[in-house]
Parts: C-alpha cells; sequence; structure tokens
C-alpha cells in the first residue's frame, strides 16, 4: 500500500519534518527507513531518473544492519565488480527489493518541477511501479511547482493526498521576507534612504507587486541598493517591472559592448548545460576559447569572473564558499531558453545549440597542442591509504547521487558486506585508481583549470553534433579525439579495454550503442565504409546461433531469459567471444532504453553484406536480423518503450520473440496487455503476434474479445481462441493441425 502527498508549490518545508520522523519513527529496531531526494536545477546530474532512484536505493542499503542473502545475490549479479553499471531497469528492480527488506519506507522527493518532461514521467511511472510490486508499503512525499497528481491515479494499492499551497496563502511570509530584509538592508547600509517614512513606501509598493513571486521581490531590492537618491528610489518604485520576465529583460540590457556581451553569453551556455556546477576557475577558461583556438592562451581569459557576474545583475551567482557559479534561480533558465524576438534575442538560445557549442570548445580544448608536450604522468599516489579504508568502512563516504548508477550498489555492498558477518573485512577496491596523482607542484599551476571538467563531460557535449558538424573544424577535432589523439591521462571510456586494436572498434561501437551516441556511431559508418557494424552481426549471430535453427522457418522464437544477462564490461573481457556478447547487450540496452535511431542504424547497417557476413551467415542474414528486430521489440515492450514497440512491428519479417516463464512464453502482447495498452495489444495480435492463456482470458474477461468478434477482426479472434486453447501449458503456439482448427472455430464464430 503506498500513499502520496503531493505539496504545490515546493517549498524547502521538509527538513523539519525529516529530522522528526528520522528520530522518531526511523531506525533499526523499528526497520522504518527514510531517504529523501532534491532535483537541484543548478546540477544536471541530479535531474536524471536513473540518479534519483540509484541515490535513494543507496541510502535504504545504508540503513539496513544486515541483508538477506537474496538481495546480495541481487547486487552480485548486477555489479560483478566496481566497474560495472545497471540500467534503469535493474536500478528499479534493486529498489523494490531493498524496500521489502523493511516494515515500511518514506521517501521524500523535492523540486519534481526541475525534471525534464521525460524524466520526470518515467520517474513517476517507475514510482508507481514501485508501489504496486512491493509488499512493505511506502509513503511518498512529493513537492514541487508543476502539479503531477495526474501522474498517480489512485488505486487500491495507492491514495493520493494533494495539499495546494496558493499565492495568497503565502503572501503572508513574503510580507514578513520584505519587512525583515527592508530593515537589515537600511541597518547594514547596503539600502541608503534619507526619509524614513521612505522605508513604508518600498515595502508597500514591493509587497503589491510581488504576487507570490520571492524571487521578484529579492531582485527588486537588489535594483533599489544600486540607487544613490530618494527621488531615484521612488521612480523606480513607480516603474516596477510586472513580472520575472521583464525584471530579466532589464537586467541584460545594461550588459554593454560586444566583447563582454560575448562573454555574457557564453557563461550562460556553460551554466546552463554544464554537467556539474563549474568553479570560477573552470568558468574562465571555458568562456575564453573557441572552436578556433589552437593552443592555450592565458592573455584571452578574463582576468576577473566577478566583473562579469556583477554586470548581469544578479542573474548569476557565486557561492562565497566553493566558488561554484549558477544561475540565481531555475526560472533564468527557463527565461534564456525562452524564444526572443527583441534586442535581448542575442542571449537567448536552445539547450541543443548551447550544448553543441560547448561541445565544439571541448574539442578544441582537448586538442590543444600544451597536452601534446606539457603534462606528464606520475605514478606517487596520494598517501595515507588507510584513512580512506577507514572512511569507505564507517561509511564516511556518500557518493553523489547521479553519479551513482555506475557505483551506488558497489559501494553499498561493499561497506554493508562486513556487517553481514559481523567481521572486518578488507575492501578489495583498489582506491588508487580512484585518487588523483600528485603533480609536479609548478606543472598546473594556475593553468588548465578546465582540463579535469572537459576529459571527463567531452562526449556528453559532442552529443549535439550534427552530420553538418562533420564538415567542420570541430567535426575534425572530434575524430581526431576519438580515434587517434592519445594523452599521458584517459580521456575516453573505452581506454582501458586490453582486447586490441581489431576489436577496439567493436568496444566503441558498444559503448555509443548504450549511451545513445549518434554522432559517434556516425563516425563509426563513415570510417572505413563502416566496417565497424560488422561486429552487429557478429554478435548477434554468436547470440542466435544456439537458439535458432537456420534452416527452419519459426514464427516465434523462445528466448531462455537468463541469456540477456552479461556480466563483461569495458575494463574486463578477456576475449573476443566476452566483447561480442557484451555489444549484443548494448544492442538491447538501446531498446531498452527507447533510443529508436540508434536501433534503425544498427538494423539498417549492421547486416549489410561485409566480407564477414557473406562467409558466416550468408543466405541466413535477413533471418538473423528478424529475429534481432523482434528480439529489440520485446525487450521495448518490457520496459514500457511501446513507441519503439509500434515501429518495430512495421516489418514483412513476422518473427515474434518469448521468454520462457513458468512452463509458457511471454511476448510483446503480454507487456502490453499488462500495461493495458489495449490498442497496441489489438495492433500486435493483428500483426500475428502470439497470444499467451492469461492474455487471452484477461481480453475474454474485459470484452475486448467480444469486440473483435462483433468487428469481424479475425486475425484477433484466431489468436485469442489460439492463447485459451493453450490452457497455460507449454504447448508450441504454432501447430498446424491446431491452426486449421482455429480456423474453422473462427469461422463458426463469426
Amino acid at each position: 500500500m503506498g500513499l502520496l502527498w503531493h505539496v504545490l508549490p515546493y517549498i524547502l518545508l521538509w527538513h523539519p519534518l525529516i529530522d522528526e520522523l528520522q528520530s522518531t519513527l526511523c531506525g533499526v529496531q523499528q526497520n522504518v527507513a527514510l531517504a529523501y531526494y532534491y532535483c537541484d536545477y543548478a546540477d544536471k546530474r541530479s535531474l536524471t531518473c536513473a540518479g534519483l532512484f540509484s541515490c535513494i536505493a543507496q541510502q535504504l542499503l545504508r540503513q539496513k544492519v544486515e541483508l538477506s542473502e537474496s538481495l546480495m545475490d541481487m547486487l552480485d549479479a548486477i555489479f560483478p565488480d566496481e566497474t560495472a553499471s545497471a540500467s534503469l531497469g535493474e536500478i528499479d528492480t534493486l529498489l523494490a527489493a531493498v524496500i521489502n527488506e523493511f516494515e515500511s519506507v518514506i521517501v521524500f522527493i523535492d523540486g519534481t518541477d526541475e525534471l525534464p518532461e521525460n524524466d520526470r514521467n518515467t520517474t513517476f511511472q517507475n514510482l508507481r511501479k514501485a508501489v504496486e510490486v512491493t509488499a512493505s508499503p511506502i509513503k511518498l512525499f512529493v513537492s514541487g511547482r508543476a502539479d503531477i497528481s495526474y501522474l498517480f491515479p489512485i488505486s487500491d494499492k495507492l491514495a493520493v493526498v494533494k495539499v495546494n499551497i496558493r499565492k495568497d496563502t503565502i503572501t503572508s511570509d513574503i510580507n514578513s521576507y520584505l519587512r525583515h530584509s527592508i530593515s537589515e538592508l537600511i541597518r547594514s547600509g547596503d539600502l541608503v534612504i534619507g526619509n524614513p517614512s521612505l522605508e513604508e513606501d518600498i515595502f508597500s509598493a514591493l509587497s503589491a507587486g510581488a504576487q507570490g513571486m520571492f524571487l521578484w521581490a529579492k531582485f527588486q531590492l537588489d535594483e533599489l541598493c544600486q540607487l544613490e537618491t530618494d527621488a531615484a528610489i521612488t521612480k523606480a518604485l513607480r516603474n516596477l517591472p510586472r513580472d520575472l520576465e521583464e525584471t530579466f529583460d532589464r537586467l541584460l540590457q545594461r550588459v554593454l559592448g560586444d566583447e563582454r556581451r560575448e562573454l555574457v553569453k557564453r557563461m550562460f551556455n556553460w551554466i546552463i548545460c554544464a554537467r556539474r556546477p563549474l568553479h570560477m576557475d573552470e568558468l574562465r577558461e571555458a568562456i575564453a576559447f573557441t572552436v578556433d583556438d589552437e593552443y592555450w592562451d592565458a592573455a584571452k581569459i578574463p582576468n576577473d569572473l566577478k566583473r562579469l557576474v556583477r554586470v548581469c545583475g544578479n542573474l548569476v551567482i557565486v557561492d562565497e564558499e566553493t566558488e561554484k557559479v549558477q544561475l540565481a534561480h531555475h526560472t533564468v533558465e527557463q527565461y534564456l531558453l525562452h524564444s526572443h524576438t527583441s534586442k535581448l534575442a542575442y542571449f537567448h538560445t536552445t539547450k541543443q545549440e548551447a550544448n553543441r557549442e560547448i561541445g565544439e570548445v571541448c574539442a578544441a580544448y582537448l586538442c590543444f597542442s600544451d597536452f601534446e608536450t606539457q603534462v606528464t604522468r606520475h605514478n606517487m599516489i596520494t598517501p595515507n591509504m588507510v584513512a580512506l579504508q577507514q572512511v569507505f568502512n564507517t561509511q564516511g563516504v556518500i557518493p553523489y547521487s547521479s553519479a551513482g548508477v555506475r557505483h551506488v550498489a558497489a559501494v553499498a555492498s561493499v561497506i554493508i558486506a562486513p556487517r553481514k558477518t559481523g567481521q572486518h573485512i578488507t575492501s578489495n577496491i583498489d582506491f588508487a585508481r580512484h585518487i588523483s596523482k600528485n603533480r609536479h607542484p609548478t606543472e598546473f599551476h594556475g593553468k588548465y583549470c578546465l582540463l579535469p571538467y572537459t576529459k571527463e563531460h567531452w562526449l556528453s557535449h559532442v552529443e549535439s553534433f550534427t552530420k553538418e558538424t562533420r564538415q567542420t573544424t570541430a567535426g575534425r577535432l572530434f575524430r581526431q579525439l576519438l580515434f587517434q589523439k592519445q594523452f599521458p591521462f584517459p580521456h575516453r571510456p573505452w581506454d582501458g579495454f586490453s582486447l586490441g586494436e581489431s576489436l577496439l572498434k567493436c568496444a566503441i561501437m558498444g559503448w555509443a550503442i548504450a549511451a545513445g551516441h549518434l554522432p559517434i556511431l556516425h563516425e563509426l559508418l563513415a570510417a572505413d565504409g563502416g566496417a565497424a557494424f560488422e561486429y552487429v552481426a557478429r554478435a548477434s549471430h554468436k547470440f542466435w546461433k544456439p537458439l535458432l535453427n537456420l534452416g527452419g522457418k519459426v514464427t516465434l522464437v523462445k528466448i531462455p531469459e537468463r541469456t540477456t544477462s552479461c556480466c563483461w564490461s569495458l575494463n574486463n573481457m578477456t576475449s573476443e567471444n566476452d566483447c561480442l556478447e557484451w555489444l549484443y547487450v548494448q544492442i538491447l540496452a538501446a531498446a531498452q532504453g527507447g533510443n529508436f535511431q540508434v536501433i534503425q542504424l544498427v538494423l539498417d547497417y549492421g547486416f549489410t553484406n561485409s566480407p564477414w557476413t557473406a562467409s558466416h551467415i550468408g543466405a541466413h542474414s535477413p533471418l538473423i536480423a528478424s529475429n534481432v528486430r523482434a528480439h529489440l521489440q520485446l525487450e521495448a515492450s518490457i520496459h514500457k518503450q511501446f513507441d519503439i514497440v509500434s515501429l518495430l512491428s512495421n516489418s514483412s519479417h513476422k518473427i515474434w520473440a518469448s521468454y520462457e516463464r513458468d512452463g509458457t512464453y511471454f511476448t510483446a502482447v503480454d507487456a502490453a496487455m499488462d500495461c493495458a495498452e489495449i490498442e497496441l495489444v489489438s495492433t500486435l495480435l493483428e500483426d500475428g503476434c502470439p497470444s499467451s492463456y492469461r492474455t487471452s482470458m484477461r481480453l475474454l474477461k474485459e470484452g475486448e474479445f467480444t469486440t473483435a468478434v462483433l468487428t469481424e477482426r479475425k486475425t484477433i479472434v484466431k489468436a485469442v481462441l489460439h492463447g485459451l486453447l493453450l490452457s497455460g501449458t507449454s504447448r508450441d503456439p504454432k501447430n498446424a493441425q491446431l491452426d486449421t482448427f482455429l480456423d474453422d472455430a473462427v469461422f463458426a464464430t463469426l
């Protein structure tokens, strides 16, 4: 049973409640756990569904003194080593299992309106699923400006309580804020007035104009503090902007000078698209260079970033402690990404365009001639490994939420494993691999501050490159970084690949397919006549050869579900077979993630008549391709990627894949039926996908069979009757005598 509290709009009001619950209801003795998550617009790593669920799963794992054998086995299967990565589906399964380890679980999710729409929908679909499949009760507290209660339809397993905080209900809070802030600003000398009565005029004007917007009130106070006379303050109060957009317009109108405007625009782009908040020194270098720069030039770097920040009129802020730079509020980002027709259109952009420009800078930066001559590798390891081991064993380190898909459960299992036996077990993690190497004292002093960011995140930014980019300077640099450049530091995920040059492009392709990285796939397609795509056919042949009689014609292929898992990663493969097995699993991951463009490239170019395909598969290549298409469709349906299921149905090769479950089979029809996608169920049945006994019974009970009879949809009627005759047994769904009988039955029924 689940209970959802949904609060509109979100306010940071959870902290007292969380503290109270942790001190009263939660704990080892009560076996009640609490987890919380904040979607921070300033840190894009926190705005992913995978990061959210990883963080919650990790928090819950850390609250268990002892784990069950089944959960430990699941952790071992998902994370066979510290380099393993988990899919969203695996994280969902892990989270459900962890929740069932407790009597009940409480989860707070704050700032849900910050999530991109696709991630928001996926997040709440998976939260609903967690409520439905877990035996332990879940209490969800969700807050945000946007109304997402429609994503949580009330059911037998979920009760919803919605609290709507209207503008007029927070007027008193804004008034209290204004009273206190005006008084403090006058006392500190930041706001200077001559006539004491002007204090009340300021309060009245801002209170009337705020209309529930704390941020609007703050910006007006900041503006008033810049004025020198009572007359100027009075004039400003009579001409206050109507809303935040007009406020932002006025601030940007003050950015004068071509150089300054260009630097401010670059700064906005970087802050919006950076994968993590940037330090001031990183941002100074980021906005200094363009795709045409060939070396690091100190003369191009702004001398004082804070001057540019001040020019923006508080649209950009710097954290005084960390010196990280971010936008003042997520509404500033929305404003900058909003199309604009005035002279301020210069500052407005799209995420795609901004990310592409950043990708160009990252590619140019990594290709600087400096890094071919000045960067040296050192083998001195940061000392005091014992202290670091102590931190891990005492839970002193909690990995950041969205970095966790790769390491969350692995780190958690390392920490918790010693408790399971009550003994101290030395971790086998090679901490030296994850600790920065000592550098020569003068090697990077004041230089190359952006290098750590670019070598870690450049691939995510060049993902916005288009086919047209290939013909530009950025495209040339991109190819050099992919295939040619070698640095003393790793800059590609496959740099640890050890199976040699002959399989390297297979590794690159597998990574690109799993990541949905179209620019890399387009480069592989253009290189050597697309020879790298031959590995798709080789991996598919390896997977299907034991399962398929290549000389026969089978319309429903049964796959043991265990064959879709893989324990290999880029860094632990030992043979070509390992690499091919891993590649096929990455192809399945593209379907699980709903990336149709990647799937289309794989199917269009993975089975062309290459020398290897001609000699090893020959005329059976179309059959192998059809089976791969069917397998991808099945995986897409299981992971609720129903648009992909529909697109993959448009094929002349009507082969269907199924997983064997409990002595019967499970197809895309069953997955669609489980999610009440009745229209898709009908489409698949019309196309010839078999129906199981369970799905046929549901169609019969819900009246869909009757509808098919009345509308004379013979293919659906036959499929439903076929499924009913199976009666839950493992009888082969395709049998000539049974088909003849069913044809007669359909004729009689209609």
